[in-house]
């Protein structure tokens, strides 16, 4: 964000922005992207971006200018999601963690207390 001060006034007309457009803006991302949850955080991006601009430069066509960040972000997303597909339940089943397999782990832990058994039973020049 900007390193400019925030003033009461401009506060006051960004708070009188989203309440005029945040759910107009809100049922439009949904429109676009098909999820609720992702169409928020496109709105939310577009009122941030509100929150650093000038007024005078985007008050004459204030929801134009908040329509066009809205759609940018929520396609913007829309390719992010693309990008990634989600696993099905057959496919993650075969992925393996990076820990160590708990039943794997209980038989070299019992199998090491077997050996080390053996080993004691066996004379000291075998060992």
């Amino acid at each position: 964000m900007a390193d400019r001060p925030i003033d009461q006034k401009h506060s006051d007309w960004v708070l009188s922005a989203l309440e005029r457009y945040e759910c107009p803006l809100t049922r439009y991302a949904v429109r676009l992207v098909g999820d609720r949850d992702v169409a928020r955080d496109a709105v939310q991006h577009a009122f941030l971006k509100l929150c650093d601009v000038e007024r005078a430069q985007v008050d004459d066509h204030l929801a134009a200018w908040l329509y066009t960040v809205c759609r940018n972000k929520a396609l913007d997303l829309i390719r992010g999601r693309d990008r990634v597909e989600p696993l099905n339940g057959k496919q993650s089943a075969k992925i393996s963690g990076r820990e160590a397999d708990p039943t794997e782990t209980a038989e070299q832990h019992d199998l090491s207390i077997w050996v080390g058994r053996l080993l004691e039973e066996l004379p000291g020049s075998q060992r």
